[in-house]
């Protein structure tokens, strides 16, 4: 019967073998990520072709405060849900609310502050400013 597995169409029912597990990037280098305009959410290339590079804990910070609560499958878990009122504690609730969007990350990085400036109506700008604990770098991030 042919499966799904590690063979061209399998050899079992669902293959043979170990379970493919994903590997995190090495600890030591400090810029693995590709690096992802904030303004676009896309990646950016250089002139030959290649993709601009950026810390590895600086683009996990970004994707996890670029993404809406609920919408990322299969962990709806994980994300940012701001508030949706703009009143005297949006900045503690902001503040609460990219402390656990960051939880994912562990010890891997120290939420140095979370300043919140309100620009207009209904709209604001969030900077996070924080310590990559892996490379002992500063690093500041507006959404």
């Amino acid at each position: 019967m042919a499966g799904l597995g590690a063979f061209q169409l399998g050899s079992t029912p669902f293959g043979d073998g170990t379970p493919v597990a994903i590997l995190a990037p090495p600890d030591d280098l400090p810029e693995l990520a590709n690096f992802i305009d904030p303004r676009t959410g896309d990646y950016v290339v250089n002139e030959d072709g290649s993709y601009q590079r950026m810390p590895l804990n600086r683009q996990r910070v970004m994707m996890l405060v670029s993404t809406k609560l609920g919408s990322a499958a299969p962990e709806p878990t994980v994300g940012l849900k701001l508030p949706d009122k703009i009143d005297q504690s949006f900045p503690q609730r902001v503040r609460e609310a990219v402390l656990e969007a960051l939880l994912p990350i562990g010890d891997d990085i120290r939420i140095d502050a979370v300043t919140t400036n309100v620009i207009g109506t209904g709209r604001a700008d969030i900077t996070i400013e924080f310590t990559d604990l892996t490379t002992g770098n500063s690093d500041t991030l507006t959404i």
